[in-house]
C-alpha cells in the first residue's frame, strides 16, 4: 500500500472536514489476493472474524476506528442514525465501501449475565484495517475518520505501521486444553423443563417458546479461538461462523440460520423458526 496515496486521501478528507465542519469517513481499498482472513485471525486472535455463505463473504477486522453502542427497544434505530450521520461525509479511494460490523441482543429487557460484560445491547464498530473475501476476490481496506485537526502524514504512517504489524505477526502456538469439569442442568431436570413448556403450549398459555440449556466447561488451558474457527470453517457446510473479541472475552459460534439479508433492495431470510404479526 502506497503511503503517499494514503496521505493524499487523508489530506483531501481533512480539507473536506474543514469545509463541512464535521469528520469525514475515509476508505482506501486495494486488491489483496495474498491475504487470507482466517489465517490473519489465527495470527492475532483479536478483532473479529466472520464467514457467511451463500453468497460467500469472509471478513477479518482489526483495530477500532469508530464505535457506537445503544440499548433499549430503539437500539438498532440509534445505531442506524449514528452510522448514517458518520457516512454523511465520506471519501473513498477504490471500489470497496466502508463496512460496519457488530451485533445486538434479542432480549434487551432481561439483565445480562456476567459472561456478557463488555457486550452492549447493540454494539458496532468500524475496523481500522479490514480484509474481505467474496466472489470478487480479496480486498484490503484502511478505514479512518479524519477531522479538521487531523495530521494526514502522521495518520498515514501510523496506519501503515499497524498494517505492518498485522502482516508480520506469525501464528501463535495452539494449545489443546483438557476438560477439568463440566457443569450443566441434569438431563432429567432439563427434560422436565421441556415437558413443562410443551404442556404450556398445549394449554394455550404459550404460543411459542425457545429453550436453551446452559453448559459450562472448565479447561486446564485457555481455549484457542482460532483453532475452533478453523475446525468450524473446515466443517461448516452452509453454516455462518463468527468470532468477536471484546478485551479478554470472545463470543464465537456457528449457525445455519440467516435471519435477514439485504441485497439490491431485497430482503432474504433463511430462518429455521420465526413468527411475524398476522401469521
Amino acid at each position: 500500500m502506497d503511503v503517499n496515496a494514503l496521505q493524499r486521501l487523508f489530506e483531501q478528507a481533512r480539507e473536506q472536514a474543514e469545509v463541512a465542519q464535521r469528520p469525514v469517513l475515509t476508505v482506501y481499498a486495494c486488491p489483496a489476493p495474498g491475504l487470507d482472513p482466517l489465517h490473519l485471525y489465527a495470527c492475532h486472535r483479536q478483532g473479529f472474524f466472520w464467514s457467511a455463505q451463500p453468497p460467500g463473504l469472509t471478513l477479518f477486522g482489526l483495530g477500532c476506528e469508530w464505535q457506537t453502542q445503544a440499548s433499549g427497544p430503539q437500539r438498532m434505530a440509534q445505531v442506524q442514525q449514528q452510522w448514517t450521520q458518520l457516512c454523511g461525509e465520506t471519501r473513498i479511494e477504490g471500489s470497496q465501501p466502508a463496512l460496519l460490523f457488530g451485533g445486538l441482543r434479542f432480549d434487551e429487557q432481561r439483565a445480562p449475565s456476567p459472561h456478557w460484560d463488555g457486550f452492549a445491547d447493540a454494539s458496532f464498530h468500524l475496523a481500522h484495517w479490514l480484509v474481505s473475501e467474496d466472489v470478487g476476490g480479496r480486498w484490503l481496506r484502511c478505514q479512518r475518520c479524519i477531522d479538521a485537526h487531523s495530521d494526514p502524514q502522521a495518520l498515514a504512517h501510523d496506519s501503515l505501521a499497524v498494517l505492518q504489524t498485522l502482516l508480520d505477526t506469525p501464528p501463535a502456538a495452539s494449545p489443546c486444553p483438557g476438560v477439568i469439569e463440566r457443569n450443566a442442568l441434569p438431563a432429567l431436570q432439563w427434560q422436565a423443563k421441556v415437558e413443562s413448556a410443551l404442556q404450556a403450549i398445549d394449554s394455550g398459555e404459550l404460543n411459542k417458546v425457545v429453550l436453551a440449556r446452559h453448559v459450562e466447561y472448565q479447561l486446564d488451558a485457555p481455549l484457542d479461538s482460532a483453532t475452533v474457527m478453523r475446525r468450524l470453517y473446515d466443517q461448516r457446510a452452509r453454516a455462518h461462523l463468527f468470532s468477536v473479541h471484546r478485551g479478554a472475552k470472545c463470543f464465537m459460534g456457528a449457525t445455519p440460520e440467516r435471519l435477514l439479508a439485504c441485497r439490491d433492495g431485497h430482503l432474504l431470510t433463511h430462518a429455521l423458526a420465526g413468527r411475524r404479526s398476522g401469521v
